[in-house]
């Protein structure tokens, strides 16, 4: 069912256009702006079109996608955000000895997440100018240089100043 057609009304070209929408998985009639638009690639001949299930639906499904499927969300992400792939993060992890490129901190050291109780990964490492992936840095060194926005001069500033007024000063 494409929507409520009582609260729709003809365009110039006697097209219907319609205002609001029945999510195929809650059920409920909502307005056409609750539903993702789609918008297929160059090559394919279908027009965008709205999604079947409404926004909030589809965020409720693709986290239970993610919860039953952790290993594949994680490939995605990995692919997506970075790049690569599992296998490139796993012998990233074994040429560096599966230890913080920064810090030099064991994988097994790692500290646990206390929101979600699972042991915390390595962070990848990258350049936000190309995307490079440098290399796996432990979450204080990945904050730590995200703090200093990867700047060579401020890192240098921060050792001069850890120097100056270290904590045993």
């Amino acid at each position: 069912m494409q929507g409520d057609l009582s609260n729709s009304q003809p365009n110039l070209l006697g097209e219907t256009l319609v205002f609001q929408k029945r999510c195929r998985r809650c059920k409920e009639v909502k307005p056409i702006t609750d539903f993702y638009l789609v918008t297929p690639g160059p090559k394919t001949r279908r027009k965008p079109y709205r999604e079947t299930r409404c926004s909030k639906c589809m965020v409720a499904l693709r986290k239970e996608w993610m919860v039953k499927n952790p290993a594949q969300h994680r490939g995605c992400w990995l692919k997506f955000r970075y790049g690569i792939t599992i296998e490139q993060y796993e012998s990233l992890a074994e040429a560096q000895n599966h230890l913080c490129a920064c810090c030099g901190c064991h994988a097994d050291d790692l500290p646990i997440d206390k929101r979600t109780g699972k042991k915390y990964r390595f962070a990848v490492d990258h350049c936000h100018g190309s995307g490079k992936v440098r290399a796996l840095l432990c979450k204080s060194c990945n904050t730590g240089l995200g703090c200093f926005k990867d700047d060579p001069h401020i890192v240098h500033a921060a050792l001069e100043y850890l120097a100056k007024h270290g904590k045993h000063r």
